[in-house]
């Protein structure tokens, strides 16, 4: 499973560095191979498909309805 580090702060103080959390996680007996720091990423944002139409004038095209929660776009 995966779980975000932010999502984890949530809850519980992390004061450990990515790689300490992980392996603290392995001696409690939980599973963590990997941790990826992903905070260098800026302006990232995430969607949600809401419908995928065929695009008019290609046949190997889509368009696609998404949104963010706040605003939808025609992609």
């Amino acid at each position: 499973m995966r779980i975000s580090l932010h999502w984890l702060q949530q809850y519980v103080e992390v004061k450990e560095s990515l790689q300490e959390l992980a392996d603290l996680l392995t001696m409690l007996g939980f599973e963590a191979e990997l941790a990826t720091d992903f905070s260098a990423l800026s302006g990232v944002v995430t969607a949600k498909i809401l419908a995928v139409s065929s695009h008019p004038n290609a046949d190997r095209l889509h368009l696609c309805q998404v949104t963010d929660g706040k605003d939808e776009w025609s992609i």
